[in-house]
């Protein structure tokens, strides 16, 4: 069900766009459809949905952007860095062991340094020590 959801979304992004503000809308729903979609359109509704009130939302974005490779996404997940969801919060620091970009290094400082993360949280610590030893060994 989900393929065909995805083909559906994929011939309606622009439509998906406009009613993904409508709190009546299937948010979560809307970014799981659009996985794999790299385009502007679908780039932007990643990076508006990595706001949501509703921490499922902004986790589905993450997701999906963390599969990006375009730097808009990359700038909204190092944002990511610092949301209050541990889910959004876990992806982020792994997409940063794979797209490496220096401007992480104070925030997952920041997380390696958390006593609170190391305490229920170390598999993030861990992804952020890891992330970092990548970013700085980086030429």
């Amino acid at each position: 069900m989900l393929c065909a959801r995805a083909s559906v979304a994929a011939a309606n992004i622009p439509t998906i766009v406009s009613n993904f503000k409508n709190s009546e809308s299937p948010k979560l729903d809307a970014i799981w459809a659009l996985i794999g979609q790299t385009g502007d359109d679908a780039i932007d509704l990643f990076c508006h949905a990595i706001k949501d009130v509703d921490k499922y939302v902004r986790w589905a974005a993450s997701e999906t952007l963390s599969k990006c490779s375009n730097q808009i996404a990359t700038d909204a997940l190092v944002s990511s860095l610092k949301d209050r969801s541990t889910l959004v919060k876990g992806v982020a620091v792994s997409a940063m062991k794979r797209q490496k970009p220096k401007t992480t290094v104070s925030q997952l400082t920041r997380i390696v340094k958390s006593q609170h993360l190391m305490n229920h949280l170390p598999g993030i610590v861990g992804d952020a020590t890891e992330a970092l030893r990548l970013i700085t060994n980086v030429g």
